[in-house]
């Protein structure tokens, strides 16, 4: 017996409707990746974050993401224009062949044009993989950790109530805490523990953006100067033992070693709430936080 259903189902597999595709077609769906790294350094993701309009005078707007596949290890490099990517990756590249002893096999990025080091790739025999135009599914380790980033960022500057010109300052930290923190991906150990083969020193860890009170110099204070000058945490500069401050009082940046801190109170904070917040933020322009012309000291 016929029913209406019959030239329907009496379609075969060969038959193809083009006007499908035009009308509604939707991405194809993600397999999880099963697929890892073997050793440190085999593959390598990266990623550009910005721009961001907040701007201190350094002018960083962007910053490069590299992390590690198989440590899950995060480096970041504070860049004014995208421009300087490429000068990162070679200098990166450099400091993996110095350092550990190793060489990086294969990178993984978007089809940026930032990312296009094909002669280099070529000549330190890099395999360099591209994600699909809009699909960032494909290099979603290094997206997952820009996300992961921010989230944390995002909660000092509000818990102290730091102006955002200090971004940089605050990625930074949160980026050099990740790579100490245990991680479940990496059954409980940090990025640390894999990278290095041993554990990290959390001693000298401190609350970012709480008041610091920081020696100053005995040349540049007379008898009955202050012996030391109120201060924000700024975390810590790679390759000095010293922690970061911003005087609130002198508007400088500086590094010194000899400092006490108070971790439950936050400074900035505090005046805040007592200064007209717009002009104090734009007074804080008057200072340049290139490294150079920093007032950098270890005391």
């Amino acid at each position: 017996m016929s029913t209406k259903f019959d030239y329907i189902s009496s379609k075969t597999c060969d038959d193809f409707c083009q006007i499908c595709p035009f009308s509604k077609q939707k991405r194809l769906p993600f397999p999880v990746s099963t697929s890892s790294s073997n050793k440190i350094f085999d593959l390598l993701h990266m990623d550009i974050w910005g721009p961001i309009t907040i701007t201190y005078v350094d002018g960083h707007r962007y910053f490069l993401t590299v992390v590690n596949d198989f440590s899950r290890h995060t480096w970041i490099f504070l860049l004014k224009t995208k421009s300087e990517v490429q000068g990162s990756i070679k200098s990166f590249i450099t400091l993996v062949e110095t350092q550990f002893s190793t060489t990086v096999k294969c990178i993984r990025s978007d089809q940026g044009p930032e990312f296009n080091l094909h002669q280099f790739y070529s000549l330190k025999g890099i395999e360099h993989q591209m994600s699909c135009v809009e699909t960032p599914q494909q290099n979603g380790v290094v997206e997952r950790k820009h996300k992961h980033i921010l989230n944390i960022t995002r909660a000092p500057i509000f818990q102290n109530n730091l102006s955002k010109l200090f971004w940089n300052f605050v990625v930074s930290h949160v980026v050099f805490l990740l790579n100490k923190l245990p991680n479940k991906v990496l059954h409980n150990k940090s990025p640390y523990d894999i990278l290095y083969d041993t554990s990290p020193d959390l001693i000298f860890i401190k609350v970012f953006g709480c008041e610091a009170f920081a020696s100053t110099l005995t040349h540049n204070r007379t008898k009955l100067d202050p012996w030391a000058r109120q201060s924000i945490y700024l975390g810590h500069r790679r390759g000095i033992k010293g922690s970061l401050h911003y005087d609130l009082y002198t508007k400088e940046v500086f590094l010194s070693r000899n400092v006490y801190f108070n971790e439950n109170s936050f400074s900035f904070k505090h005046i805040i709430n007592h200064t007209n917040s717009e002009n104090f933020v734009m007074s804080l322009i008057s200072f340049s936080l290139d490294p150079p012309c920093w007032r950098s000291h270890i005391d």
